[in-house]
């Protein structure tokens, strides 16, 4: 007879009744059991491996610093050189940073220019009203702290130093140019050089520095410190004939580095364009200033002649001409650069705007009477007028190539394809080239097409038609400028009289009204 026994939900159930039956567990509890010695199954397992993973990188971390130890070993000689070349080098520097410590004096004017600073600032907030305008108390071409400053940084031009000392000398270092910083804190009046200080600094600069040296040498040094001439001049807001004989001076020399400097590829025409608008502003301004004081300007039309020919392509600059003095106007130079700037117009372009040297000009769409586009008399005018100087060529020849352009375009309007192709050597004269290879050039940037002569290669006939290929380039670049027209108009002298006008009686030589073509 059987019997069980239950106890309540997952108890153990009791069975007898028959031989080799035992007692049973619940099937829960086994469950239970069974995950339990599979853990820790498992965890045996993964020990296992993580001991075996820590050994093997142990071994190879060990097995790495024996590596860098028998390379430290195997080569200590080479090891010691680099040692001793570091340290050389180490040393060789603190020599030459100490080379001037026991004269140098900038760590001790760099104090005494905080304090300097500090009360310049407070005598500026409380006397407002008084102290609204700089005045300069440098005597010197460059300011002391600047002096000491430059030296201890070892950035002292060559030009500046002493030959037997090789330090800065006070008679050769000129003021750099040095952009407004908030962190430099104000500009003081020790660091500014007066008017006839200034006009020192450029006649060093001009008249001496320039004589001695060639031009592209000395450009950029000359360059750098006319500009802090200019800005010395701006803080101090003066109108002084001194600030005008040094502007008139800066004005030409860009003018001639224009010229002297534009087949070099390093010199950028753009920049110096842009620092010659600059000067000839500030010219502008204070002739209007001067003459509202009823001073006069001996050489305003020399340089209004400058401001028309810099902005040619600008038909309106005849509107700003009527703002000047009859006697400037009716000047014989003044004369010519508007006669010239009249024969230069043109009425008609392929695109709407086109960019020149930097700058974007928007292009006339309907014909004036200004734009006559009498190209042959523009060139015989600036090649056989007296009154056309040398200065005055070497900014007409920037524009020359937009002369060339519409004259090509009128002759393209005017042609009929059922004529002939235009022989080369004439459009070469018309357009007033010097070589063959300047036309050949110039026919490449706009299209056209062009017949060669088999035997020699020699370029022939030159395709010109309303039908003919051509296009207007969208930007024209200093490749194919041309100094020709200036070199006719120089004067037997050196670039350091033509820019400062060494005597008053040499004005006419030096201008070059004598030069024939």
């Amino acid at each position: 007879m059987k019997r069980s026994l239950h106890s309540g939900r997952g108890g153990q159930r009791l069975s007898s009744g028959g031989r080799g039956r035992g007692r049973d567990v619940a099937p829960g509890k086994n469950r239970i059991e069974q995950k339990t010695s599979a853990a820790a199954a498992g965890t045996g397992t993964e020990a296992k491996n993580s001991r075996k993973w820590m050994a093997a990188r142990t071994q190879s971390a060990r097995q790495q610093q024996q590596q860098q130890r028998e390379k430290l070993l195997s080569f200590p000689v080479e090891a010691m050189e680099s040692d001793e070349r570091e340290h050389s080098r180490t040393a060789a520097r603190a020599k030459r940073f100490a080379a001037f410590e026991s004269g140098n004096r900038y760590k001790e004017l760099r104090l005494r220019r905080e304090k300097e600073q500090a009360e310049w600032i407070a005598r500026q907030s409380s006397n407002w009203r008084e102290n609204e305008t700089l005045v300069g108390t440098c005597m010197d071409m460059c300011p002391e702290f600047e002096r000491e400053e430059r030296e201890f940084h070892k950035s002292v031009h060559p030009f500046e130093l002493d030959p037997v000392s090789k330090r800065i000398a006070r008679d050769k270092a000129v003021k750099a140019y040095h952009r407004p910083a908030a962190g430099n804190g104000p500009i003081l009046p020790s660091d500014v050089r007066p008017p006839r200080v200034l006009k020192k600094t450029v006649d060093y600069l001009l008249r001496d520095l320039l004589q001695r040296h060639q031009f592209q040498e000395v450009h950029s040094f000359l360059r750098d410190r006319l500009r802090a001439v200019c800005q010395d001049f701006s803080v101090q807001a003066t109108i002084s004939k001194e600030a005008v004989y040094v502007h008139e001076q800066i004005a030409r020399f860009h003018v001639v580095a224009i010229n002297e400097l534009s087949q070099d590829p390093l010199f950028s025409m753009q920049q110096e364009l842009e620092q010659l608008n600059k000067v000839l502003y500030v010219l502008d301004q204070l002739y209007n200033e001067r003459r509202c004081r009823q001073k006069i300007n001996k050489n305003e039309a020399e340089f209004r002649t400058y401001m028309i020919l810099l902005d040619l392509p600008n038909p309106s600059i005849v509107v700003e001409c009527q703002k000047w003095p009859i006697s400037v106007l009716q000047e014989s130079r003044v004369q010519a650069a508007l006669r010239l700037h009249a024969l230069a117009q043109k009425s008609t372009h392929a695109q709407t705007s086109y960019s020149f040297l930097g700058k974007t000009w928007s292009a006339n769409a309907i014909p004036t009477d200004a734009a006559v586009n009498l190209y042959t008399r523009f060139f015989k005018i600036l090649r056989r007028d007296q009154n056309v100087t040398f200065l005055m060529a070497c900014l007409l020849q920037l524009y020359i190539p937009i002369v060339r352009q519409g004259a090509l375009m009128g002759m393209r309007r005017s042609f009929l394809s059922a004529h002939a192709p235009y022989p080369a050597q004439d459009l070469k004269t018309a357009l007033a080239f010097s070589t063959d290879e300047q036309l050949l050039q110039f026919c490449k940037l706009h299209n056209l097409s062009m017949n060669f002569d088999q035997d020699n290669g020699e370029l022939v006939q030159i395709e010109l038609s309303k039908r003919a290929k051509f296009s207007e380039p969208s930007a024209v670049t200093k490749d194919i400028y041309d100094a020709s027209f200036a070199q006719i108009k120089r004067p037997n002298a050196s670039l350091s009289e033509i820019i400062c006008f060494a005597g008053r009686n040499d004005r006419q030589r030096l201008q070059g009204v004598n030069s024939t073509a």
